[in-house]
């Protein structure tokens, strides 16, 4: 019988000590590296401006963001700000 080469002895003397130690599952769980999902983003409102129209009716323009959105009022002023969800479409 030829005797064993000593890398092979080495390399299986590593995998017997270390064999046990290596766990036999692994979990892995993928919302952790994900961003959540966002659900609604609520963005503030601000007022422009207050425009009548020929009729006397009082509208509010709002500026949200890069969008402008027009709230019919019956005040006499707007409100400053206003959050997006509130306003009527």
């Amino acid at each position: 019988m030829k005797t064993p080469n000593k890398t092979l002895i080495g390399l299986a003397t590593a995998a017997a000590v270390v064999g046990p130690m290596v766990p036999k599952t692994v979990t892995i769980n993928i919302n952790e590296f994900e961003r959540p999902a966002v659900v609604a983003e609520e963005k503030i409102c601000v007022a422009v401006s207050m425009l009548i129209d020929d009729k006397g009716k009082r509208f509010c323009e709002y500026r949200c963001g890069k969008t402008i959105h027009l709230q019919p009022t019956d005040q006499t002023s707007c409100e400053r700000t206003i959050r997006e969800g509130l306003l009527k479409s």
